[in-house]
């Protein structure tokens, strides 16, 4: 592979050689230090600062003065669409003339290790309203206060998750082939950002088999746990709360 693109960026097809992560810390760690890369492509929001490569792989690709551009800054649009009462209120007692959009922008942006953000728009209003946030990002511009601010913000969303499930994936595979990562993952998206659009994807996973439905109480799954959850009750839960 090295030798192909190598061999496009010589031939001028390509000017920068990276790569787009989808994958855990210690993966990303171990693509960083294969290579050689101009550049490296994250998942980097204000709630999912230890997800895939998070914070810790960002600084570690600076480490190796490889500039990181970041995606998913809005969360998908989930950290701006449908916003709770309780969470409008947290932004607006900060500041009432500063939009939600622009503090999440201005907080990925203000990263040093940061090169470029990736936002996707819908249409020209959306893009405008970019450019005119992004005049105001800056590296290392956000106060103290604003930083504070900030995590307070992501305290309100984290107190709102049903159950403290980390998708390490050790309870996996279910003998019921129950997806328990992903049913806790709808669960607590439903309770963070929107029912609606969590209920089709855990209806999505019943069809599919993977609803916790399909559990019989077995336990193998809660010996196997690290964070010592209890799963059988966090399925009983998510499946009334989807009812």
């Amino acid at each position: 592979m090295f030798k192909f693109i190598e061999r496009a960026k010589a031939s001028g097809k390509i000017k920068y050689i990276g790569f787009s992560f989808h994958d855990e810390l210690p993966v990303f760690k171990e693509i960083i230090d294969s290579y050689n890369w101009d550049v490296c492509q994250i998942q980097l929001n204000l709630l999912d600062i230890n997800y895939q490569a998070g914070l810790e792989g960002m600084k570690y690709a600076a480490e190796k003065n490889i500039p990181v551009i970041v995606m998913e800054p809005l969360k998908g649009g989930t950290l701006v669409k449908n916003i709770s009462d309780d969470i409008k209120n947290v932004y607006k007692n900060f500041d009432a003339n500063i939009e939600p959009i622009e503090w999440l922008f201005r907080w990925v942006g203000n990263f040093p290790e940061v090169l470029t953000i990736l936002s996707g728009t819908n249409n020209i209003e959306q893009t405008a309203q970019n450019i005119k946030i992004f005049e105001k990002v800056k590296a290392d511009s956000l106060t103290d206060d604003e930083l504070k601010f900030l995590d307070s913000v992501r305290d309100k969303y984290n107190e709102k998750i049903k159950i403290g499930c980390t998708s390490c994936k050790y309870c996996m595979p279910c003998p019921m082939e129950v997806n328990i990562p992903s049913v806790f993952g709808t669960y607590n998206n439903s309770a963070m950002f929107d029912y609606e659009t969590s209920k089709k994807s855990y209806k999505t996973l019943e069809e599919q088999g993977h609803g916790s439905d399909k559990c019989i109480e077995c336990g193998q799954c809660e010996s196997l746990c690290p964070q010592n959850l209890e799963i059988i009750e966090g399925l009983k839960a998510a499946q009334e709360h989807f009812a």
